[in-house]
């Protein structure tokens, strides 16, 4: 069975299965909304009797009715009879529509009949319905009771039926959805919410939202209760217990006010924890929600900085709305509308992140500093090109950092708990993360670092040794260097150019002293303009077990004037006993041949 309206239509089973949902989530008893005054052409209820006005108040019936029993969203019930009133709230122990059965004797339902104007009524079918019969207008809004009369009065027309379809309250032919509705503006006029409410439909087609493909009013319903629609908030049911004594009121914007967004922690996370909503994929995309660990975001240092899930993007929270952002994971503010870094109009995740970590923010470290710096690693989406890929949340889960360990794991996510040479090489060991890529090449081992665990640097400085010459996000030179380093040949060297080696080797030993190289760093580095990496690298040796991170390899590739001659290799050019102290040489560097000169305690 179907209907028609206008260009559409809906099955019978299409409108059942919407109304269950209905069914489930509107419990009458929820609803309150005042009786007040009887509406016009009621009478005042039966001296010495039951009191219309009040049953109508404390059974919530306005908040769906309408005060008067017919301006609400559901059906009215402005022109039902004393016995029609019993016929639709009893219903033989069934509930009714709204979910509720009153416990209403049979003066009960008389004064409410007398509050609700029954007595003008010309028949014992309801005023407000679309269809003639016997010139009263009634609900369903076709002439052709075959195919409009089951959804609310059962396949044999045995009664109200216990199964009511949408149409009972929405219309026969589902008119009145939630998209339908809500892919315009709402605004009856009210101010209630002030200017009405957005249009919210078309942002579920934005960058990053939730549920993905065709949007139905299921999914809507898995997040909204609809007990007292249109009576000027908005209610959130919680994913794992959608029962009304969970349900989170909104009688302001959580976009704009921090009071307002403070209340939706526990129903965000109602669906972000490990089992989705109460062991399942809430919407019909069967996608499971991003699991958010509980336990680690109450101590986390956002929660603690009281940093709400959803906010303005700016001051107090991060997510734009519940619905669609114009940026990733649901980034505020949604539209884009905040400025944003020079070449990021959207504002994705690293502008977004800068937004509180810099230089006035309402962070405490000035992150966007740092990477305004000469050289920082590439998270900014305007510079990163097809090899280069990297973002603030492959180094820190803001649910999970604190400040005693900002670091997440970047392979799985997590609270890392290893060193920091190991965090380092997570990505830098040839092999990164999903997710994460580095350009083709680079100055000496390049980005592959693997080979730095155990040499000479790695053992003596420790486990944080990564940290004693790099800086994390930016720095004033190469390489995210602490130092200055001069990577060039025949360099004519200046003071400071290897500063970053000095902070650690006293400068007067190696150049000017008598050390295991005798008096040859003085006349490499002095008197040849030869620079550091023209024979070391700082991360390995060629071989392993060299003591001096000896290798040629760099000079070599960047063809610099260096040579191997005759049956030299790589591994034999130079050879270091560290039993005896006695090293050999045998390149030939600028046309000049070292081959068999040896140095140390010869």
């Amino acid at each position: 069975m179907a209907w028609t309206l206008g260009k559409k239509t809906v099955t019978t089973s299409t409108l059942r299965t919407l109304f269950v949902a209905l069914l489930l989530l509107v419990p009458l008893a929820a609803c309150n909304s005042g009786g007040g005054e009887p509406p016009a052409g009621g009478d005042a209820p039966p001296t010495g009797g039951a009191d219309g006005a009040a049953l109508y108040a404390d059974g919530g019936c306005g908040g769906c009715h309408g005060e008067d029993g017919a301006s609400g969203f559901a059906v009215s019930i402005a022109c039902y009879p004393a016995d029609g009133l019993a016929t639709y709230v009893r219903r033989e122990g069934t509930p009714h529509t709204g979910g509720t059965q009153p416990d209403w004797t049979d003066d009960d339902l008389s004064a409410l009949q007398v509050f609700l104007g029954g007595d003008a009524c010309a028949s014992n079918v309801p005023a407000s319905h679309g269809v003639s019969q016997s010139g009263v207008l009634h609900r369903a809004g076709f002439a052709d009771p075959e195919t409009n009369c089951t959804p609310c009065h059962g396949a044999d027309l045995e009664g109200f039926g216990s199964v009511p379809s949408c149409a009972s309250c929405h219309g026969g032919g589902g008119a009145l959805t939630c998209t339908g509705c809500h892919g315009t503006a709402q605004d009856n006029g009210d101010d209630v919410p002030l200017g009405g409410r957005r249009a919210v439909a078309g942002e579920f087609s934005l960058a990053s939202h939730h549920v993905t493909g065709e949007m139905t009013d299921a999914d809507c319903q898995v997040c909204h209760d609809m007990s007292l629609h249109m009576q000027g908030s908005v209610r959130l049911l919680d994913a794992d217990d959608p029962s009304t004594e969970h349900i989170v009121v909104l009688t302001g914007d959580p976009l704009t006010s921090a009071t307002e967004a403070v209340k939706l922690e526990p129903f965000c996370l109602a669906c972000h924890d490990d089992d989705g909503a109460d062991g399942s994929a809430p919407f019909s995309n069967g996608v499971m929600p991003a699991s958010i660990d509980a336990t680690a975001w109450s101590s986390a240092s956002h929660h603690l900085a009281e940093r709400t899930c959803m906010g303005d993007g700016e001051t107090f929270g991060c997510h734009g709305t519940g619905h669609g952002s114009t940026k990733r994971k649901l980034l505020g503010p949604a539209n884009g509308s905040s400025s944003g870094i020079t070449g990021d109009t959207t504002r994705e995740e690293e502008g977004f992140c800068t937004t509180c970590h810099r230089d006035g923010g309402e962070a405490s470290t000035d992150i966007e500093t740092e990477f305004g710096r000469a050289t920082h690693h590439v998270i900014g989406s305007h510079e990163q090109g097809t090899t280069i890929e990297l973002e603030c949340t492959n180094c820190h889960d803001p649910h999970v950092a604190t400040s005693a360990n900002l670091l997440a794991d970047p392979d799985d996510g997590g609270a890392w708990t290893g060193t920091l040479q190991a965090f380092c090489l997570t990505c830098h060991d040839g092999s990164p993360p999903d997710g994460v890529s580095f350009p083709a090449t680079s100055t000496g081992t390049g980005f592959d670092k693997s080979a730095f665990v155990g040499t000479t640097h790695a053992s003596e400085l420790g486990d944080d040794s990564c940290l004693d010459c790099h800086l994390p996000h930016g720095s004033a030179y190469r390489a995210l260097l602490q130092g200055k380093y001069v990577v060039a040949d025949s360099n004519e060297r200046s003071s400071g150019d290897y500063d970053a080696c000095w902070d650690c080797h006293a400068s007067n030993t190696i150049l000017f002293g008598d050390d295991a190289f005798d008096e040859y760093h003085k006349k490499h580095v002095i008197d040849e303009d030869v620079t550091c990496s023209e024979c070391h690298d700082v991360h390995k040796g060629y071989d392993s077990t060299e003591p001096g991170l000896i290798d040629f390899s760099f000079a070599l590739s960047s063809s610099w004037w260096i040579t191997l001659p005759g049956s030299q290799t790589l591994s034999s050019a130079f050879q270091f006993d560290a039993s005896t102290g006695v090293g050999s040489c045998g390149i030939t560097c600028h046309g000049e041949s070292h081959v068999g000169e040896s140095y140390g305690d010869d």
